[in-house]
């Protein structure tokens, strides 16, 4: 369809799906210049009846946490054969309910790593929900997640 308002090569029809929304573009240089706008200028034409109709179910939303995270960073040496998803799940399961995220962030092997070894690190976040957690706490939690990951695939704190 053609827009004369709009700069043909530069303004498109908006879908929903199969449901037209409106159009939206650069109006023509002509056009702005007719009511002193010498700079690119963009607008849209949309139906709010059709936006509405078009609208997805209510967001959902976590609310902000309330009291501070803690971070600690821990760093493993194991066999270069174990993948880092299987460490990942198990310092998941070693977890007692504080952390809220893992994420790696280094993979090493060379000086000071032995031969078929590897060193993983990770950063973890760990957050009480209904109080601020004491160092003591964060420190349990990280312990009970390297036993597991020495039990588990006796990869050791480096």
């Amino acid at each position: 369809m053609v827009y004369p308002s709009f700069d043909p090569g530069r303004c498109d029809e908006v879908y929903c799906g199969e449901t037209y929304l409106g159009v939206f573009g650069q109006i023509h240089p002509l056009v702005a210049r007719n009511y002193g706008v010498d700079a690119a200028f963009y607008c849209a034409e949309l139906s709010f009846d059709a936006l509405f109709a078009a609208r997805g179910a209510d967001a959902v939303y976590q609310p902000l946490p309330k009291f501070p995270a803690v971070t600690r960073d821990i760093a493993v040496v194991c066999d270069k054969a174990i993948p880092v998803g299987d460490l990942e799940d198990c310092i998941r399961r070693g977890a007692k309910g504080l952390l809220k995220e893992v994420a790696l962030f280094d993979i090493y092997t060379g000086l000071g790593i032995p031969a078929g070894k590897k060193s993983v690190a990770f950063s973890l976040t760990l957050r009480a929900d209904e109080r601020s957690l004491t160092a003591q706490e964060a420190d349990e939690d990280v312990q009970g997640i390297l036993a597991l990951l020495e039990r588990e695939y006796q990869a050791v704190l480096r």
